[in-house]
Formats: structure tokens, C-alpha cells, sequence
């Protein structure tokens, strides 16, 4: 019977563990992001110069055959003798042994050289890059700018070669404008896919507060400007998306933090908030949310549930800035320059 007894008050001690477990991450969820979410922790990789500079400041992340390539907002910073500046990549494989703990060495990320000539003369204001995607050989980027009448987005293309060292070489005189959406400080095209030989581009404000009637630029492979697309109103910042399956989805990382007052006014129309707009206080976003392109050729949300990150324990929030998908198993996302420079991965839910 003292047996019996014993099993019966650890069986009661587990469902009274396991029910506050859940109160507590249901609350948790509730105050991290004001939203129902799968709410995911975060996995860093720890990677050699330059991702030991706490301000190393990223901005993009895709994928070049099996070279997964990080884009600096400022090439330039890491440029080496001969060079306008430098991008870095990692292989697949040595990424996968290292999520899957089979080598736990620290990464070391190899170079892209690039040849820009005349990259800041060419666009007045110049504030770096924003975006990349490839192409095969042909790669394409976004660079922001921010000039005395406001600020002005471009696209420019060039292409890679890999015969020796890889370079990476731009064509600065196919830039075309992009033209901002909002007259917000700080703010151009963030984003940008390639489908079905098509360039799009993603503002980064789509929320209904800033931008009520969002769109995706788009653009020919050689640049030629083509109709835009609709998009689903999407709150607070869009600052990358992944490449797009074959099924038309993608994802893109989505991100407030706090006291970004020109955005506030978007946490009364989230889609993807199941609270009514009284209720949604301003916090800390860092969210993954899903997108498609619809049959009408719009974008549009084919997820209601986001992908929530697990918060940092000291509330500072983590200006994510690249994300990629890492095919059978997650996600890989970098930071810009805030709160450092942090690589993390992140599993499927």
C-alpha cells in the first residue's frame, strides 16, 4: 500500500508539474509576443572573425548552390588589398556536422571578394546593402540610401565566379531605383526573392498603421521594372525572407522592438494576433512568418501561426536581419549589429 501510495502522490506531484508548466508557457507566450505561436528556442553557432565582432552588422543571408553566404551591410568594412569589400560563406556540410554535434570546433567562414568600383559615388547617401539572392551565376542585391529629399532604394545585379577564389562582381550602371512606400526614416526594400524568373523586392513597412496597401516590386532578370504584386499587410518590420518552394511559400523574419514608436500603431491590426486590438500591448517581436504567392499571383499569410523565438533572458531584443531554410531541419538567421553578432539556428517546429 506505501507503494501504491507513494506512485499515486508522484503521479498527482507530475500533473500538478506539468499543469503550471503549461500556465507558465502559456503566459509566457502571451507576454513575450501578444500572440499564439510556436514558441522555439534558439541554437547559437559559433563562428571565427569577423563573427566575433560584437558589431560585425550583417544584413542578409541566402543561398548559392551549397555555400551558405552572409551579406555585410558594408562590404567595404572587410575589404582586403585589391578589393571593394568582402562577403563570407559557409558549406552546408559543415554546418549540418555542426548542429548535429559531430564537429563542435567553432566555424570559419571563408571569403567572397567583391568588385564594386565607385560603389558609394553611385548612389548618393549610400547606407549598404540590404538583400541577396543568386540566380546560378547572376546574383542581386538591394541598397539602401538616404539622400536630402528622403530615402531611395535600388536593386543592382552582377555575377559570381568561382573558377579560383570566388569573386563577386557588380554591374553598378544596371541599378534601378526602388521607390519607397512610406516616408520612414531608415527604411527601403529589405528583402528580395527570385521565382519563376522574376525579381521581388519587400519594403520594410507593410503594416496597416504605416502602409496600407503594401505591395512587392518586381522586376525582369535584367532589371526591367515589371507589374507589382500585392501583399498581405504584415505589421512591424520584414527584414528578409527565404527562398520560395515549389509550392509558392516562403518565410520571412518579422520584428519589433521596443520604443520603435513609427510602428506602434500596427499592434492593433496583426493578423496574426488571435487578441483584440485593446489588447495588444507593445513588446518585443521576433517572429518567423509564413507567406505564399496566391493563385491570382498576389502574397498572401498560408500559416495563421507564426514561428515565435524564445526570448532572451535580460528582455534585450535581437535585431534579426537574414534567415534562410536549412532543408530538413530549420532555419538559419543572423543579426545585424544588435545587441552583437549572434548566428543562430533554429529547428522546425
Amino acid at each position: 500500500m506505501k507503494k501504491i501510495s507513494k506512485l499515486l502522490q508522484y503521479g498527482i506531484l507530475v500533473l500538478i508539474v506539468a499543469g503550471c508548466r503549461e500556465n507558465i508557457v502559456g503566459e509566457e507566450e502571451k507576454i513575450q509576443n501578444n500572440i499564439r505561436c510556436s514558441l522555439q528556442s534558439i541554437q547559437e553557432i559559433d563562428l571565427l572573425a569577423p563573427f566575433d565582432r560584437p558589431k560585425a552588422e550583417f544584413s542578409g543571408l541566402t543561398w548559392y548552390g551549397d555555400w551558405l553566404v552572409f551579406l555585410p551591410q558594408y562590404p567595404g568594412k572587410y575589404a582586403e588589398e585589391g578589393s571593394d569589400g568582402s562577403l563570407f560563406y559557409l558549406e552546408r556540410d559543415e554546418v549540418i556536422s555542426y548542429l548535429e554535434e559531430v564537429d563542435s570546433n567553432p566555424l570559419v567562414p571563408k571569403v567572397i571578394t567583391l568588385n564594386a568600383d565607385g560603389l558609394s559615388s553611385k548612389f548618393v547617401g549610400y547606407e549598404g546593402f540590404e538583400a541577396i539572392a543568386f540566380l546560378g551565376e547572376k546574383v542581386f542585391l538591394t541598397v539602401e540610401s538616404k539622400q536630402k529629399t528622403g530615402m531611395m532604394g535600388y536593386i543592382v545585379t552582377g555575377e559570381i565566379n568561382t573558377d579560383n577564389d570566388p569573386v563577386i562582381s557588380l554591374d553598378l550602371d544596371s541599378a534601378v531605383e526602388i521607390l519607397p512606400q512610406a516616408t520612414l526614416s531608415n527604411m527601403t526594400d529589405e528583402a528580395l526573392l527570385v521565382y519563376e524568373d522574376h525579381i521581388y523586392t519587400f519594403y520594410e513597412a507593410n503594416g496597416q498603421s504605416v502602409n496600407e496597401d503594401p505591395v512587392s516590386h518586381t522586376f525582369t532578370l535584367s532589371l526591367e521594372t515589371f507589374a507589382a504584386v500585392d501583399l498581405i499587410n504584415i505589421p512591424f518590420r520584414l527584414t528578409d525572407v527565404t527562398h520560395v518552394d515549389e509550392d509558392g511559400k516562403f518565410w520571412a523574419m518579422n520584428y519589433y522592438y521596443p520604443g520603435d514608436r513609427k510602428l506602434e500603431g500596427d499592434f492593433g491590426n496583426d493578423p496574426f494576433s488571435n487578441l483584440p486590438a485593446n489588447e495588444q500591448v507593445p513588446d518585443i517581436v521576433e517572429r518567423i512568418i509564413s507567406l505564399k504567392f496566391g493563385s491570382d499571383g498576389s502574397i498572401e499569410a498560408w500559416i495563421d501561426e507564426p514561428i515565435c523565438l524564445e526570448l532572451q533572458e535580460d528582455g534585450e531584443a535581437r535585431n534579426w536581419e537574414g534567415i534562410l531554410i536549412l532543408d530538413g531541419f530549420g532555419f538559419i538567421m543572423v543579426t545585424d549589429q544588435y545587441p552583437e553578432t549572434i548566428v543562430g539556428f533554429v529547428e522546425y517546429p
